[in-house]
């Protein structure tokens, strides 16, 4: 479940629909990894598993990513599956 909104997350939502951000990992350019877990309320260990392997993401996160920085939820999976597809 989501912990707190970080009103720097809206930002990342409209760079997402605007396409400047393609990838789950392009999110990280943008914004502190650590606003993402306390957002999120993941701890460290959770945060490495899915910035080394997005696919490690859950559906119900990637809604939950989504709600948090205003865009679909089936948007944030499509940035993870780019990604995905794009490392093999």
């Amino acid at each position: 479940m989501p912990h707190s909104r970080d009103p720097r997350l809206a930002s990342i939502g409209s760079l997402i629909k605007s396409g400047e951000i393609k990838t789950f990992s392009n999110i990280f350019k943008h914004i502190p990894k650590s606003v993402i877990a306390k957002s999120m309320n993941w701890g460290v260990s959770r945060l490495e598993t899915v910035m080394d392997n997005p696919g490690k993401l859950t559906m119900e996160e990637c809604y939950e990513l989504g709600k948090l920085m205003k865009v679909k939820g089936d948007k944030v999976m499509m940035l993870v599956a780019g990604e995905v597809m794009g490392r093999k």
